[in-house]
């Protein structure tokens, strides 16, 4: 099949699964929480009117950013794994995540000064989305995975200005590049802070291209180590070639500790992903560590777990098996190990060799 057909039949696999997909977010302000649904608040910093129901595919990408800060309410029939997410016609407290408040800052240095304020000597985990997403869509995955892993930290969404579209993968892989200063800026402002102790950058598929650039723009900013601003890197199926990978983490040099790799090549977007770059594999679809030896970095082949996705492209977070099985890998610390390759298999255990 000629490269160009095998191209437009990725397209076309990505409208049919994203066709049916209810994408922005419901705000409610008056909603009351329901006994047994819970509250999780999420900074987000994006382009303008994060609540928009439109894309920018085509449009110019805007220079100014937007900071907020969102309650969002998790129905009391929540299960782990899962984003319970409806029309907003039909949404409600009961049976849908939904904004419950929304919270706009005048200016960055409130909206830095607040998180620091809960991160009240901790960490903060900033989260930096993929391909094809909206701001609505980051944030409730934020929220979901704050809420599922039990996550005390406050959580931090970076959305760079995606195209939201199907089409738009190559609108959005320059998008990257477009928004690597502003996730500079944010990443040090937040690690300048005293009442903040580390930074950790967790990346979606193509946000670890976004969150890659960043770290090597602070290596040659600083001219010292990043782990002096950032704490960890958590990068989920990566849509990054191999060896632009370690190019990058060659120029970066010491590379935040710890540094975990979630794959799977199971990953069915990440295959469509490889027919735009002429069939060359991406970082998220590894199955050994000797692409990556010599690296301080920990691999976690997830191919044996699926995901509720139809797509298969979060391989974390996206079941309850898989939730409840890296809840307990972190307790024992089974992700600390550098170097490693940890392969997850069925049933739900861990190797590392």
């Amino acid at each position: 099949m000629p490269h160009a057909s095998r191209v437009l039949i990725g397209l076309c696999l990505l409208v049919l699964v994203g066709c049916d997909t209810v994408r922005y977010a419901t705000l409610d302000a008056a909603a009351t929480l329901p006994q047994g649904a819970a509250r999780q608040d999420v900074f987000i910093s994006s382009p303008p009117d994060p609540l928009a129901q439109s894309t920018i595919a085509g449009a110019q990408r805007p220079d100014k950013r937007e900071w907020s800060q969102w309650t969002v309410s998790i129905p009391p029939t929540h299960e782990r794994g899962q984003i319970e997410w409806l029309p907003s016609q039909r949404a409600t407290a009961n049976n849908s995540f939904i904004v419950a408040a929304d919270n706009r800052y005048q200016n960055r240095a409130s909206f830095i000064g607040d998180i620091a304020k809960a991160a009240a000597g901790g960490d903060v985990v900033v989260y930096v989305h993929g391909f094809n997403t909206t701001v609505s869509e980051a944030a409730f995955r934020a929220v979901q995975m704050k809420h599922d892993f039990e996550q005390s930290q406050p959580s931090v969404v970076f959305a760079w200005p995606s195209a939201a579209a199907a089409a738009g993968y190559l609108y959005d892989r320059d998008s990257i590049l477009f928004a690597r200063d502003e996730l500079r800026n944010l990443v040090r402002d937040l690690s300048a802070r005293r009442d903040v102790d580390r930074v950790i950058l967790v990346a979606h598929s193509l946000g670890a291209v976004l969150v890659m650039e960043t770290l090597r723009d602070l290596r040659q900013e600083t001219r010292a180590s990043v782990r002096a601003v950032v704490g960890g890197v958590v990068l989920i199926a990566p849509d990054v070639d191999p060896q632009v990978f370690r190019r990058q983490a060659s120029a970066i040099g010491d590379l935040p500790n710890p540094f975990v790799v979630f794959t799977s090549q199971q990953d069915r977007a990440l295959r469509l992903s490889s027919l735009f770059v002429g069939g060359q594999p991406r970082l998220g679809t590894l199955d050994s560590i000797e692409q990556l030896r010599g690296l301080d970095i920990t691999l976690v082949d997830m191919s044996a777990i699926d995901s509720n996705e139809p797509l298969n492209h979060f391989p974390v977070a996206g079941s309850k098996e898989v939730v409840d099985l890296i809840l307990k890998m972190r307790d024992r610390g089974g992700l600390q190990t550098l170097g490693t390759y940890v392969e997850v298999r069925r049933p739900p255990r861990a190797e590392i060799q």
